[in-house]
């Protein structure tokens, strides 16, 4: 089964600007990313929508912080 994403980005709130510089790197170079901010509709359960857009992903990019 082909992914839909590429890349699944995690990260807590704090972190989403670093976020969202790792997902406009890696889309300049044609990587196809999640990011949950953006690409949950409004009004879908969000819990649902990770899980799902986990299984839909090739691999996952997780950033930590202090």
């Amino acid at each position: 089964m082909e992914k839909v994403y590429d890349v699944f980005i995690s990260y807590s709130f704090d972190d989403q600007k670093i976020a969202e510089y790792i997902c406009g790197y890696l889309e300049s170079k044609g990587y196809k990313c999640f990011v949950a901010y953006r690409d949950i509709p409004l009004g879908v359960v969000w819990a649902a929508e990770i899980a799902n857009a986990i299984d839909e992903s090739a691999m996952m990019a997780v950033v930590f912080s202090s």
